[in-house]
């Protein structure tokens, strides 16, 4: 979905449960943001946990 704005991206993914969200910011700091599209909620994780434990998005109360 490169070259589109975010918010186009977001409204493309809202009927996935979760979306992930990479930007500069967070490939600097190796993380991304992870988003429950059902309740909105939202966290951070570490790409190492994230390539570790990929289950661990679905619970979002850990990030």
């Amino acid at each position: 979905m490169a070259g589109r704005n975010l918010k186009k991206q977001m409204d493309i993914a809202n009927n996935a449960r979760f979306t992930i969200i990479v930007g500069p910011q967070e490939l600097e700091q190796g993380n991304v943001m992870v988003k429950d599209m059902k309740s909105g909620t939202e966290g951070t994780i570490s790409l190492e946990k994230l390539t570790d434990d990929p289950k661990s998005v679905l619970n979002l109360e850990m990030l």
